[in-house]
């Protein structure tokens, strides 16, 4: 048996919510590039090698510290084995 739930928002809602929620993720990527940038110096690693060890740019090394950018989960795997954590602890 499928159950079908429609779900109503008005517009003031909607409006009320969505911006908080952008907001959360913003902090969340900015502390997720905060803490990738406290390990890799911590392991003295520029950001020249660890783009190269995750093939990829300084400059997106850069925007993620920066919290402008948010990796895809392949790209947060691969930082995390180079910085030798695991993909849970760039979030704590």
């Amino acid at each position: 048996m499928k159950l079908k739930v429609t779900f109503w928002v008005t517009l003031d809602l909607y409006y009320a919510i969505i911006p908080n929620m952008v907001k959360v993720e913003q902090k969340t990527v900015e502390k997720l590039g905060q803490k990738i940038k406290k390990l890799r110096k911590n392991l003295e690693i520029t950001q020249e090698g660890l783009a190269a060890r995750i093939e990829s740019s300084r400059v997106y090394i850069n925007h993620i510290e920066q919290g402008r950018k948010s990796p895809s989960l392949e790209i947060l795997e691969k930082i995390a084995k180079v910085l030798k954590v695991q993909v849970k602890d760039l979030f704590l």
